[in-house]
Protein backbone atom coordinates (compact mmCIF):
# COMPACT_ATOMS: atom_id res chain seq x y z
CA UNK A 1 0.00 0.00 0.00
CA UNK A 2 2.70 2.44 0.54
CA UNK A 3 4.23 2.34 -2.56
CA UNK A 4 0.99 3.21 -4.54
CA UNK A 5 0.36 5.40 -1.71
CA UNK A 6 4.04 7.02 -3.28
CA UNK A 7 2.97 7.18 -6.70
CA UNK A 8 0.16 8.57 -6.24
CA UNK A 9 2.31 11.61 -3.65
CA UNK A 10 4.61 12.11 -6.35
CA UNK A 11 2.44 11.62 -9.22
CA UNK A 12 3.20 15.04 -10.81
CA UNK A 13 7.44 15.56 -9.60
CA UNK A 14 7.98 11.93 -10.90
CA UNK A 15 5.42 9.98 -12.93
CA UNK A 16 3.59 6.97 -12.76
CA UNK A 17 2.44 6.44 -16.13
CA UNK A 18 4.91 4.09 -17.50
CA UNK A 19 4.72 1.78 -14.86
CA UNK A 20 3.56 -1.71 -16.28
CA UNK A 21 1.91 -2.69 -13.32
CA UNK A 22 -1.18 -0.25 -12.53
CA UNK A 23 -0.98 0.31 -8.49
CA UNK A 24 -3.51 0.18 -6.03
CA UNK A 25 -3.51 2.14 -2.89
CA UNK A 26 -4.98 -0.61 -0.95
CA UNK A 27 -2.22 -3.12 -2.55
CA UNK A 28 0.62 -3.50 -0.46
CA UNK A 29 3.62 -5.37 -2.75
CA UNK A 30 6.78 -6.55 -1.82
CA UNK A 31 10.30 -4.60 -1.07
CA UNK A 32 12.86 -5.32 -3.75
CA UNK A 33 15.46 -2.56 -2.80
CA UNK A 34 18.71 -4.44 -2.51
CA UNK A 35 20.50 -3.02 0.70
CA UNK A 36 24.06 -3.60 2.08
CA UNK A 37 24.94 -2.31 5.30
CA UNK A 38 27.40 -3.32 8.14
CA UNK A 39 29.03 -6.17 6.29
CA UNK A 40 25.45 -7.96 5.31
CA UNK A 41 23.36 -7.72 2.76
CA UNK A 42 19.39 -8.85 1.65
CA UNK A 43 16.31 -8.03 -0.58
CA UNK A 44 13.86 -6.00 0.73
CA UNK A 45 14.43 -6.44 4.51
CA UNK A 46 18.01 -6.57 5.91
CA UNK A 47 18.99 -7.20 9.79
CA UNK A 48 21.94 -4.96 10.09
CA UNK A 49 24.82 -5.42 13.24
CA UNK A 50 24.94 -2.73 15.86
CA UNK A 51 27.61 -0.14 14.38
CA UNK A 52 27.83 3.84 15.34
CA UNK A 53 28.38 4.29 11.58
CA UNK A 54 26.80 2.49 8.48
CA UNK A 55 28.23 2.84 4.91
CA UNK A 56 24.61 2.11 3.49
CA UNK A 57 24.71 0.78 -0.02
CA UNK A 58 21.06 0.98 -2.25
CA UNK A 59 20.71 -0.51 -5.68
CA UNK A 60 17.32 -0.02 -6.55
CA UNK A 61 15.05 -1.52 -10.04
CA UNK A 62 14.63 1.68 -11.05
CA UNK A 63 16.58 5.47 -11.48
CA UNK A 64 17.17 7.03 -8.08
CA UNK A 65 16.25 10.05 -9.80
CA UNK A 66 15.47 10.61 -5.92
CA UNK A 67 16.46 8.81 -2.56
CA UNK A 68 14.29 9.15 0.33
CA UNK A 69 15.53 7.54 4.01
CA UNK A 70 13.71 7.98 7.91
CA UNK A 71 14.20 7.09 11.00
CA UNK A 72 12.12 7.37 14.11
CA UNK A 73 13.64 10.76 14.13
CA UNK A 74 15.01 12.04 10.57
CA UNK A 75 14.23 12.03 7.23
CA UNK A 76 16.32 13.05 4.46
CA UNK A 77 16.56 12.87 0.92
CA UNK A 78 19.00 13.32 -2.11
CA UNK A 79 17.85 14.15 -5.62
CA UNK A 80 19.86 12.46 -8.41
CA UNK A 81 21.00 10.33 -5.70
CA UNK A 82 22.81 7.68 -7.95
CA UNK A 83 26.70 6.89 -8.15
CA UNK A 84 29.21 8.62 -10.76
CA UNK A 85 30.29 5.85 -13.07
CA UNK A 86 29.21 4.13 -16.05
CA UNK A 87 26.48 1.51 -16.82
CA UNK A 88 23.69 1.12 -14.28
CA UNK A 89 25.12 3.39 -11.80
CA UNK A 90 21.95 5.48 -12.08
CA UNK A 91 20.06 2.17 -10.43
CA UNK A 92 22.87 2.61 -7.00
CA UNK A 93 23.43 4.70 -3.90
CA UNK A 94 25.74 5.09 -1.27
CA UNK A 95 25.57 7.49 1.96
CA UNK A 96 26.53 7.31 5.73
CA UNK A 97 24.27 7.53 8.39
CA UNK A 98 25.40 7.79 11.75
CA UNK A 99 22.57 6.94 14.35
CA UNK A 100 22.09 9.82 16.88
CA UNK A 101 22.64 7.96 20.45
CA UNK A 102 20.39 10.00 22.44
CA UNK A 103 17.39 9.10 20.29
CA UNK A 104 18.07 6.58 17.26
CA UNK A 105 19.18 3.96 19.97
CA UNK A 106 16.29 1.37 20.90
CA UNK A 107 13.79 1.01 17.63
CA UNK A 108 14.49 2.94 15.52
CA UNK A 109 14.65 1.06 12.20
CA UNK A 110 15.35 2.96 8.85
CA UNK A 111 12.67 3.27 5.73
CA UNK A 112 14.00 3.87 2.33
CA UNK A 113 12.18 4.81 -1.28
CA UNK A 114 13.42 5.12 -3.99
CA UNK A 115 11.94 7.31 -6.78
CA UNK A 116 12.39 7.30 -10.38
CA UNK A 117 11.10 10.17 -12.95
CA UNK A 118 10.33 8.55 -16.49
CA UNK A 119 9.29 4.86 -15.58
CA UNK A 120 7.75 5.16 -12.66
CA UNK A 121 9.49 2.08 -11.33
CA UNK A 122 9.70 2.99 -7.44
CA UNK A 123 10.43 0.90 -4.97
CA UNK A 124 11.28 0.50 -0.92
CA UNK A 125 13.32 -1.03 1.52
CA UNK A 126 13.78 -1.20 5.44
CA UNK A 127 16.89 -1.91 7.70
CA UNK A 128 16.37 -3.23 10.95
CA UNK A 129 18.70 -2.57 13.68
CA UNK A 130 21.00 -5.24 15.70
CA UNK A 131 20.59 -3.21 19.53
CA UNK A 132 22.29 -3.99 22.98
CA UNK A 133 18.60 -5.13 24.77
CA UNK A 134 18.04 -8.18 22.48
CA UNK A 135 20.58 -10.81 23.12
CA UNK A 136 18.46 -14.18 22.84
CA UNK A 137 19.23 -15.71 19.89
CA UNK A 138 17.28 -17.78 17.56
CA UNK A 139 16.90 -19.86 14.33
CA UNK A 140 13.91 -18.63 11.98
CA UNK A 141 12.75 -20.17 8.65
CA UNK A 142 11.48 -17.58 6.39
CA UNK A 143 10.27 -17.90 2.69
CA UNK A 144 11.63 -21.64 3.88
CA UNK A 145 15.60 -20.35 4.23
CA UNK A 146 16.55 -21.37 7.68
CA UNK A 147 18.35 -18.73 9.39
CA UNK A 148 20.29 -17.81 12.26
CA UNK A 149 19.30 -14.58 14.30
CA UNK A 150 21.63 -13.22 17.37
CA UNK A 151 18.70 -11.14 18.75
CA UNK A 152 17.05 -9.03 15.94
CA UNK A 153 15.20 -11.09 12.58
CA UNK A 154 13.14 -10.13 10.24
CA UNK A 155 10.67 -12.11 7.46
CA UNK A 156 9.31 -11.01 4.51
CA UNK A 157 6.75 -13.06 2.71
CA UNK A 158 3.61 -12.73 1.09
CA UNK A 159 0.69 -12.40 3.92
CA UNK A 160 -0.94 -15.75 4.87
CA UNK A 161 2.17 -17.69 4.49
CA UNK A 162 3.32 -19.24 7.31
CA UNK A 163 7.22 -18.40 9.22
CA UNK A 164 8.96 -21.03 11.86
CA UNK A 165 11.61 -19.59 14.57
CA UNK A 166 12.80 -21.60 17.19
CA UNK A 167 14.72 -21.21 20.80
CA UNK A 168 17.02 -23.47 22.19
CA UNK A 169 15.09 -22.85 25.52
CA UNK A 170 11.77 -21.74 26.69
CA UNK A 171 10.13 -18.68 25.77
CA UNK A 172 7.56 -16.41 26.09
CA UNK A 173 6.00 -14.76 22.91
CA UNK A 174 4.05 -11.93 22.82
CA UNK A 175 2.55 -10.07 19.75
CA UNK A 176 -0.64 -7.41 18.72
CA UNK A 177 -0.78 -8.40 15.17
CA UNK A 178 -0.01 -11.87 14.43
CA UNK A 179 -1.19 -14.96 16.14
CA UNK A 180 1.63 -17.40 17.30
CA UNK A 181 1.20 -21.27 17.83
CA UNK A 182 3.36 -23.43 19.73
CA UNK A 183 3.62 -26.91 21.25
CA UNK A 184 6.72 -26.44 23.40
CA UNK A 185 7.28 -22.88 24.01
CA UNK A 186 10.80 -23.34 21.92
CA UNK A 187 9.53 -23.37 18.24
CA UNK A 188 6.41 -20.56 17.29
CA UNK A 189 4.87 -20.56 14.45
CA UNK A 190 3.16 -17.23 12.33
CA UNK A 191 1.02 -16.54 9.48
CA UNK A 192 2.06 -13.27 8.43
CA UNK A 193 -0.68 -10.95 8.60
CA UNK A 194 -0.65 -7.78 5.64
CA UNK A 195 1.80 -4.83 6.16
CA UNK A 196 4.45 -4.87 9.04
CA UNK A 197 3.86 -6.61 12.67
CA UNK A 198 6.83 -6.99 15.27
CA UNK A 199 6.68 -9.92 17.83
CA UNK A 200 8.58 -9.79 20.85
CA UNK A 201 10.17 -13.12 23.06
CA UNK A 202 11.89 -13.12 26.60
CA UNK A 203 13.77 -16.13 28.12
CA UNK A 204 13.44 -16.62 32.08
CA UNK A 205 17.16 -15.03 32.34
CA UNK A 206 14.95 -11.65 30.90
CA UNK A 207 17.47 -12.07 27.48
CA UNK A 208 14.93 -10.67 24.81
CA UNK A 209 14.56 -11.59 21.12
CA UNK A 210 12.86 -9.11 18.36
CA UNK A 211 11.31 -10.33 15.39
CA UNK A 212 9.65 -7.90 12.27
CA UNK A 213 7.70 -9.40 10.02
CA UNK A 214 6.42 -8.10 6.70
CA UNK A 215 3.14 -9.21 4.73
CA UNK A 216 2.53 -8.15 1.08
CA UNK A 217 -0.36 -8.84 -0.97
CA UNK A 218 1.81 -8.56 -4.27
CA UNK A 219 5.19 -8.36 -6.05
CA UNK A 220 5.60 -5.35 -8.18
CA UNK A 221 5.83 -6.11 -11.82
CA UNK A 222 8.64 -4.34 -13.19
CA UNK A 223 9.28 -2.52 -16.97
CA UNK A 224 12.79 -3.04 -17.95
Amino acid sequence: MRLAQICLLFLTLLGCSSVTQQLSTSTIYRMDMKLKAGGREAVGLLVAPSRSEYNIEVVAPGKLDRLVYSTCAREDYQDEAWDDGWFDSKYKAHFKYRPNPKIEKDNCDMYLAGYEKIKGRHSEGLIVYEEEQYKLPARIVCQGREKYAAGVSGCETKAGIMSQIEFDQEVKGKSLCAKLETEDNKIFRMVHPRGECAVGFIDSSKRKHKLILKGYDQIPLRSD
